[in-house]
């Protein structure tokens, strides 16, 4: 075996303060709060994560989001739950407290939670909040506004004279968040040219799509533009909140009494925001249509995804196992010599996780020849010394959140009931 450093020389770094590791979006965003998802018995999967310091969230408006984005009512049971490493950048979870009511409107404490599909808490099952179009879930109205600067559907984002004249004189000239009267411009709810982008099936008619004769979501006929162009997708904003607006920074939940809704720092800005958008009898109520897809947007583009996965896909780390002489699943460990730890990719986070991993088999090598030693003293039989006697290795990819339990069977590691003594099983994320 080549030559690498002795247990003694390893150490393992202090667990991360939230017990995982944060991705990018999660680290940007600032969220405390962090709800997983099982994935069978595997890894587990970050649905969605917040910052409850700008908004809380209860249990109860949770459910109502997630119907909103699903259009059903989902099974949603949600619990704390303690964060354990599960392989490298990879987690599993076991509840640490009692099931919070669904219909709490107290706001959940910052911390870890699981969402089950079921009292039971069944370690199966994964629901799929996405609520709009995939292909661009991760741009905002901003960017898109900026993309469509040379695009033949520009026109569709710019307001006729009479309208903006309208929206204008209903307002009062005044921006309906902050009520400033200077810089203050009619900006959509919902760009019209990208519609298509937050509407759904279950979205009332006229905004919901409509289907070709095969009804079928691979032949659409296309949404009718002209269902956003109305007054009640219209609001008067000063021009750098319209900035903070499209960029999901805030929305408005128009079934809590149009409560704002903070999704991200805004810095001084948002000592501006009101905690409810000012409501008079001469606005329009069909305007809570275009605030809910405004919503639903904002909560796929801010609130859902950021699992460290998508920071550290398996290639990454395969690479960067490769690059520190650490043997990944099929290979033999013979093949490699550790990396000296003075080598500065030891101190990354990806590094340490390695590092702990490696440390971890390490001991549960220890750990067997030890009790191999203490049996074979009392049964006077001698010690193992061929390379059978040696803990197996092996090596699993968690289940792609979009495979089935039954596509996955095949690939599945066996249950903790069935696991074998002397065997270690690794698994390792994949996006």
């Amino acid at each position: 075996m080549k030559c690498s450093p002795s247990n003694a020389d390893l150490h393992v770094s202090e667990d991360p303060p939230h017990g995982h590791i944060l991705s990018d979006k999660s680290t940007e965003l600032q969220r405390d709060t962090f709800i997983f998802a099982p994935m069978g018995g595997h890894p587990i999967r970050l649905v969605l994560g917040l910052n409850q310091t700008l908004t809380p969230l209860s249990s109860a408006t949770l459910r109502r989001w997630a119907h909103l984005m699903t259009g059903y009512p989902p099974d949603l049971f949600l619990c704390p739950v303690q964060v354990k490493i599960f392989g490298i950048m990879s987690y599993s979870m076991s509840p640490s407290g009692p099931i919070i009511d669904p219909q709490s409107t107290d706001p959940l404490p910052p911390g870890n939670y699981g969402w089950y599909l079921d009292r039971d808490l069944a370690t199966s099952g994964f629901t799929d909040l996405t609520g709009v179009n995939p292909a661009v879930r991760n741009q905002s109205f901003e960017y898109v506004v900026a993309d469509l600067e040379e695009e033949r559907l520009c026109a569709l984002y710019k307001f006729s004279p009479d309208l903006e004249h309208r929206v204008l004189e209903r307002d009062a000239l005044q921006c309906r968040v902050t009520g400033a009267t200077t810089d203050v411009i009619p900006t959509w709810i919902v760009p019209p040219p990208w519609a298509w982008t937050v509407a759904n099936d279950y979205d009332p008619p006229g905004i919901a799509p409509r289907w070709s004769e095969s009804n079928t979501a691979i032949h659409p006929v296309g949404i009718d533009p002209t269902a956003f162009l109305v007054a009640a997708n219209a609001i008067t904003l000063r021009k750098d909140i319209k900035v903070h607006f499209y960029n999901h920074n805030f929305t408005v939940d128009a079934d809590d009494n149009y409560r704002v809704v903070i999704l991200r720092d805004m810095g001084e800005a948002q000592k501006l925001l009101p905690t409810h958008l000012p409501r008079h009898p001469h606005y329009d109520d069909n305007d809570a249509t275009f605030f809910r897809l405004h919503l639903r947007y904002s909560m796929n583009f801010m609130l859902l995804g950021g699992d460290v996965s998508e920071k550290y896909p398996p290639h990454r780390i395969l690479h960067e196992m490769e690059l520190l002489g650490v043997a990944g699943p099929g290979d033999d460990p013979d093949d490699y010599e550790m990396a000296p730890l003075s080598d500065e990719r030891w101190g990354t986070d990806l590094g340490k996780a390695i590092l702990a991993d490696t440390l971890r088999a390490r001991m549960q090598l220890s750990l067997y020849y030890s009790d191999q030693s203490d049996d074979s003293d009392q049964d006077s039989d001698p010690a193992p010394t061929t390379d059978d006697a040696a803990p197996r290795v092996q090596f699993f990819w968690a289940k792609p959140h979009d495979m089935s339990e039954s596509e996955y069977a095949e690939y599945a590691p066996p249950t903790l009931e069935q696991r074998q003594p002397g065997v270690e099983y690794r698994f390792y994320s994949v996006d």
